[in-house]
């Protein structure tokens, strides 16, 4: 496929770049923070490959040679090669996440004030890279146009195969300038990046950081509860799964919310049942027998009570479930815990129902512990500025050298909502011969998405990736097909644990 734009990465003609980190924060809070980022640049070089041009290494002290090409991460404070290159630069870097392209010298710079903004410098890297700016660091825009014109441009240097994947998106962008009269309007751009089919890629309000506990179907009867915990304010009031929920904004969520077609029955109250955290929201269900309930309740700040639970179903059988992926030390010792207490049983359940993913580094070390030898989980392609893609890279996972592991027997429930670091945790696991997926097909979009800031309140994802399993076929748009399927039923939403339950 030919490119649509020019290939202007700084490091196309370059055998490789060295990325060279800052030195480690003493602060152990910043140090597990700053490893764990550093673990997940590592574990994703092709994406900076594919960004700057050129296959990436890592540094060692004493091994940058005058004439390589580097990436130099800030903060300056922490980054001895950084500061010797702001000098020779000759320019006061600003004090906010931003990027630096030098040509002359072979540098691209990733800095930001302080370890926790260096992620959001990244953000910037492609945008800086396409627009061939010296320096950039994150702004706003004014209009409802340059609103439009910015998301347009970044969804067609960022989307993977947007051509073939949203073939009107010319058309879809021209009606959303009609009826953009606000550049605030977060309804109608999320309609706009809607039309993607892509969970990863939508609009949204930054300050939007919290969500109900609670999951639901809609289908033609309207959105019924599917997962009811029974530690709820609902399940207090009375309701139960397969009630359906009265929301006002129902249809209009439904045009606002972006996802694969089968997934999309369930993101829908899962979008419609965000909001910010300690934010009062009215909520009412109607009953399978008529009856009324309604009842007001806090956005919680997470929407679990642990993130990870599990227990001994009888003497052979063991269950995990996993609502979220966290890259803390807590979710990581009760992950270790977890699978040291169901080892004397013969099999597994890990129940991943709702999981909509979070930190990718923990989602692989986890699949990594259900691994008996080096394994080829799939392969993944990223995107480029010029409109291709890069090519296909390997996955490749590998048992860890310590701690607790399973290698008998495991069923995984999944349903549509497991996408993202999920699907990076079944992606390789499903076909292996010990491993059966039982349930829905999963959500469809591991994606590996940026984000561009807009307006104060106002930011877009967009995903920059495609991935594959080991027999080629692709997350997005599909998702992971179960090896045994359990048609849903919103009345009966333990079938799946009952099906993984049956025989030995």
């Amino acid at each position: 496929m030919k490119a649509s734009f020019a290939d202007t990465r700084p490091f196309r003609d370059e055998l490789r770049c060295l990325v060279v980190f800052p030195d480690a924060p003493e602060k152990s809070e910043e140090r597990k923070a700053w490893s764990d980022f550093t673990a997940l640049l590592q574990r994703e070089s092709g994406e900076l490959a594919a960004e700057l041009g050129a296959p990436v290494e890592w540094a060692t002290p004493g091994a940058i040679g005058a004439g390589d090409a580097r990436l130099l991460i800030g903060p300056v404070s922490l980054n001895p090669h950084l500061r010797s290159w702001r000098d020779a630069y000759g320019l006061a870097i600003p004090d906010e996440p931003c990027i630096a392209i030098d040509l002359a010298r072979k540098t691209v710079v990733v800095n930001a004030p302080t370890l926790a903004q260096v992620s959001e410098a990244f953000q910037l890297l492609r945008t800086a890279i396409w627009s061939e700016s010296d320096l950039l660091a994150s702004s706003f825009v004014s209009s409802s146009d340059e609103a439009l014109d910015r998301v347009d441009a970044e969804v067609r240097r960022t989307f993977p195969n947007l051509a073939r994947r949203t073939p009107n998106w010319a058309g879809n962008l021209e009606h959303a300038r009609q009826r953009l009269a606000d550049v605030d309007d977060l309804e109608t751009v999320q309609t706009l990046m809607a039309h993607l089919d892509d969970a990863h890629s939508w609009a949204k309000d930054p300050r939007i950081n919290g969500r109900l506990p609670y999951h639901t179907m809609t289908d033609l009867d309207g959105c019924r509860f599917w997962s009811v915990p029974e530690w709820s304010a609902a399940w207090e009031q009375g309701v139960r799964p397969g009630d359906v929920l009265l929301h006002p904004s129902a249809a209009e969520w439904t045009s606002r919310t972006g996802s694969t077609p089968h997934a999309k029955p369930w993101l829908i109250g899962y979008r419609m049942l965000a909001g910010r955290v300690g934010e009062a929201v009215e909520l009412a269900v109607r009953r399978a027998g008529g009856e009324t309930i309604s009842w007001t309740e806090q956005i919680p700040s997470a929407p679990w009570q642990e993130p990870i639970e599990w227990k001994r179903l009888d003497r052979n059988t063991g269950h995990l479930r996993i609502h979220a992926w966290l890259n803390t030390t807590d979710w990581q010792d009760a992950f270790i815990a977890a699978l040291g207490d169901v080892a004397p049983c013969e099999r597994l359940i890990v129940d991943l129902r709702g999981n909509v993913g979070g930190a990718l580094v923990a989602a692989q070390d986890a699949r990594d512990r259900f691994l008996e030898r080096e394994t080829h989980l799939g392969s993944i392609q990223y995107s480029t500025i010029t409109g291709e893609m890069a090519l296909a890279e390997p996955l490749i996972g590998w048992p860890p050298a310590t701690g607790p592991a399973w290698n008998k027997p495991v069923r995984v429930l999944v349903d549509p909502l497991c996408y993202s670091a999920t699907e990076d945790f079944l992606l390789g696991l499903k076909g292996l011969p010990n491993v059966e997926l039982v349930g829905q097909t999963t959500g469809g979009g591991s994606g590996r998405p940026r984000t561009i800031a807009l307006r104060p309140h106002l930011n877009i994802t967009i995903s920059t990736a495609l991935t594959w399993d080991r027999e080629g076929r692709c997350i997005e748009g599909n998702g992971l097909a179960p090896d045994t399927p359990v048609v849903p039923d919103a009345n009966d939403p333990d079938a799946s644990l009952r099906q993984a339950m049956r025989g030995g």
